[in-house]
């Protein structure tokens, strides 16, 4: 993970994912994950459409032609 303090007790990082997190140092002096900047990465991602052709590549043995 990489990022950067953006003020005394907020440290914002990102990994591979490219979701940026935000960590808040608490009264304890612990830096915990309190959010992600990033408003989609908790959200529900809609399932990709299944082709119609990949469907039916079965009847085919998994071959076109």
């Amino acid at each position: 993970m990489k990022g950067c303090f953006v003020n005394e007790d907020t440290y914002v990082g990102s990994g591979f994912d490219k979701a940026p997190m935000v960590f808040k140092k608490n009264a304890k002096g612990i830096y915990a994950r309190t959010g992600c900047l990033d408003a989609g990465f908790n959200k529900d991602r809609p399932k990709p459409v299944e082709k119609e052709f990949a469907k039916r590549a079965i009847s085919f043995d998994g071959k076109a032609s």
